[in-house]
């Protein structure tokens, strides 16, 4: 193995391993709460690797999100879903995700308080085959599309099968799914509610054909 894979393959295990424990850690706090010494001490890597690959606090869940946006395109592709079963999967993945109330205010809230776009995460086929040793191997070739993009595809296949009106404004509705998306998890904080699958079907039956 060259310098340049090991050097990879151990990037790839520290970015796994940091995000393993903030998610631990997430089991009995806040994401706000979460001490990055601590993640960093019972991890066995240094502050300054943590944000060498994380500059800030909160990209660490952008990172999850690339990764549960690689999770959904390949369920998808397992289980031959497309178009409005697609996004409706999507929709539920993530209230089966462990502490996913916590996952999501902690996104929303970085997210609003960041000054410009959020970083973008690429998962390598390292880290894809690290995190999902046992699939298929031509599903590594998968890309895992943000959200926007996930839901836009869709929604035209959508339209294609004849589920949604050939008229619908495609970028509009990839707006109100996002907005459901992030806005439910906020709102049933503010609320202190915690059922989001059930606000979640609640929501897209107002927008899908379910």
């Amino acid at each position: 193995m060259s310098d340049v894979s090991k050097f990879e393959v151990r990037k790839a295990r520290i970015k796994i391993d940091l995000l393993n424990e903030v998610l631990k850690g997430l089991e009995n706090s806040k994401f706000d709460d979460i001490n990055i010494n601590k993640i960093c001490a019972d991890s066995g890597i240094s502050k300054v690797t943590y944000f060498k690959y994380f500059p800030n606090k909160g990209d660490i869940l952008l990172y999850f999100m690339s990764i549960w946006n690689y999770r959904i395109e390949i369920e998808t592709i397992q289980r031959s879903l497309s178009g409005v079963k697609a996004i409706q999967h999507a929709f539920m993945s993530i209230t089966r995700i462990d502490n996913h109330m916590k996952i999501m205010t902690g996104l929303i809230g970085f997210i609003s308080g960041i000054k410009e776009k959020p970083n973008q995460y690429t998962l390598s086929r390292l880290e894809k085959k690290a995190l999902f040793p046992d699939i298929d191997e031509q599903l590594y070739q998968a890309d895992g599309k943000p959200l926007d993009i996930f839901f836009a595809h869709h929604l035209n296949t959508a339209v294609q099968d004849g589920d949604l009106d050939g008229n619908v404004n495609i970028e509009e509705y990839v707006v109100r799914l996002l907005t459901v998306f992030y806005g439910t998890p906020f709102t049933l904080f503010s609320l202190t509610k915690t059922e989001l699958d059930k606000y979640y079907s609640c929501q897209l039956k107002s927008i899908l054909p379910c």
